[in-house]
C-alpha cells in the first residue's frame, strides 16, 4: 500500500508541540522573572535593542558626520521668486550647475556644467503629460541644457543624473512650479553627492 504524504500533518504537529512547550513555561515559577521584569531591566534591555538598531541601520552616522552618510552628502533645493529671472543659478555642486528661469507664471530648468567630459542624463514631466528625456554625452562648459524641453508650464518634477569628466556625480530630484500668486516661481528637491 503506497503511503501518503500530508505535508501540513507534520506543521500541525511541529505547532502543537511549540504551543506546548510554551504553556508549560509559563505556568513554571522559574519564567515569573521574565514575564514581569523590573523597570530597571525594561529599561536596560530597551537601550541594547536600541543601540544595536541604530548602530546596524545607521552605521557611523554622528553629529560629526551627518552632512555625509556613508559618504553620500544630501543637500536641499529651495528656490522661491516674483520677479522675472534668467538662467539663475540655484545650485553648484561637483561641476554641476542648476539654473532657475521663471517669466512671471512659468517655471524652467537648465543644467550647466563646469568641468569637461561630463555626461548628463535627465527626465521630466509636466503634470498629466508623459516623460520628456534629455541625454548630453559629452557635456561640456557652455552648453546649458533645457531640462524640461516643450514642458514649460505651472507644475514640472523631474530628475538629473550628472557625472563629470573628473568622476564626480551628482543625482537631483527636482519639482518646479509657477503660479500668478507672490512667489510665483518655485523650485525645490535634494541633490545627492
Amino acid at each position: 500500500m503506497d503511503k501518503v504524504r500530508k505535508p501540513w500533518l507534520r506543521g500541525a504537529v511541529s505547532l502543537a508541540v511549540l504551543a506546548g512547550l510554551a504553556a508549560a513555561l509559563i505556568a513554571s515559577p522559574a519564567t515569573a522573572h521574565f514575564l514581569h521584569p523590573s523597570k530597571a531591566q525594561v529599561k536596560k534591555v530597551a537601550k541594547k535593542v536600541a543601540t544595536k538598531v541604530f548602530n546596524s541601520k545607521i552605521g557611523g552616522a554622528s553629529v560629526a558626520n551627518a552632512a555625509a552618510v556613508n559618504g553620500v552628502g544630501v543637500h536641499k533645493i529651495a528656490f522661491q521668486t516674483s520677479a522675472v529671472v534668467t538662467k539663475q543659478t540655484i545650485l553648484d555642486l561637483n561641476g554641476l550647475q542648476l539654473k532657475a528661469s521663471c517669466g512671471g507664471v512659468n517655471s524652467e530648468l537648465f543644467a550647466a556644467t563646469t568641468i569637461t567630459n561630463g555626461k548628463l542624463a535627465a527626465t521630466s514631466r509636466r503634470v498629466g503629460l508623459s516623460f520628456q528625456e534629455v541625454e548630453v554625452d559629452p557635456f561640456n562648459p557652455g552648453t546649458d541644457v533645457d531640462l524640461s524641453p516643450g514642458q514649460t508650464d505651472r507644475e514640472l518634477h523631474g530628475r538629473v543624473s550628472y557625472i563629470g569628466g573628473d568622476g564626480r556625480t551628482v543625482t537631483i530630484l527636482w519639482n518646479a512650479e509657477g503660479s500668478g500668486t507672490p512667489n510665483a516661481c518655485n523650485v525645490w528637491g535634494v541633490a545627492f553627492v
